[in-house]
């Protein structure tokens, strides 16, 4: 479960959370921070519980029994099943990301008013960035920069359920793709953003499509694309190989 922290670029602050592996509930591992600082659920992870007995003559023993962690909203054994590492971002306002909402859409940044109404119009935009060079999603936003703000996430239930909405969604792109989902608010104004890391393999597809970011649009990749990628692909591994 503690495996080594990727490095990210720091175009916001990542720090990690720890999700459920069986239904995506999302944790504050750090038992010294607020239970609700950032949204999130308070979590200690499994330790060893130490029970002292004395024997007959007199003498003091000390056992260790683990300690069963269980999920609070799916009773998963987190012992058992340890959870899996996700990134998020610290940014808590509006006001920090206002430079970037500013810079209007293009390679890396792509607005939305709300959640799309089919799952394709949002996996073709991660697998899009995952297979260009990585971005950012702004639900909440129109086309033109104007902060509308998403509904229904002013809670931690709301946050919960469309956090796991869109990593279930993300889960069905092939070979795996590697995002963060944060929320930022300014009074009762929510806006949602999913950052999306740069596949370390240009290489993703979606129900078997391919899709690259070219200029402020997601499109499926011609064949000489995407052969353009697969050649660079090989190119570089020959240089590192």
């Amino acid at each position: 479960m503690r495996g080594s922290t990727p490095k990210y670029p720091d175009d916001l602050i990542h720090i990690d959370r720890w999700m459920c592996s069986n239904c995506g509930l999302i944790f504050d591992f750090s038992p010294e921070s607020a239970p609700d600082e950032l949204g999130w659920i308070s979590y200690d992870p499994p330790l060893e519980d130490v029970h002292i007995w004395m024997d007959e003559k007199g003498n003091y023993h000390e056992e260790e029994i683990e300690r069963t962690e269980i999920c609070p909203r799916c009773a998963y054994n987190l012992t058992e099943n340890p959870l899996q590492r996700v990134f998020v971002s610290s940014t808590t306002t509006l006001n920090d990301i206002k430079p970037l909402i500013q810079q209007g859409e293009g390679l890396q940044i792509e607005f939305k008013v709300i959640y799309p109404e089919t799952d394709i119009k949002l996996a073709k935009e991660i697998t899009a960035f995952a297979n260009t060079e990585g971005g950012k999603i702004f639900l909440g936003i129109n086309n033109n920069g104007e902060i509308i703000g998403v509904k229904g996430v002013d809670n931690l239930k709301g946050k919960d359920n469309l956090t796991k909405r869109i990593r279930d969604l993300a889960e069905k792109i092939k070979p795996k793709v590697d995002i963060s989902v944060d929320y930022v608010s300014e009074t009762d104004i929510y806006i949602v953003i999913i950052t999306v890391r740069k596949g370390i393999t240009p290489t993703h597809e979606y129900e078997g499509k391919f899709y690259i970011r070219f200029l402020e649009s997601s499109r499926e990749a011609t064949p000489d694309e995407k052969m353009r990628l697969y050649l660079d692909l090989h190119e570089k591994k020959s240089k590192t190989g």
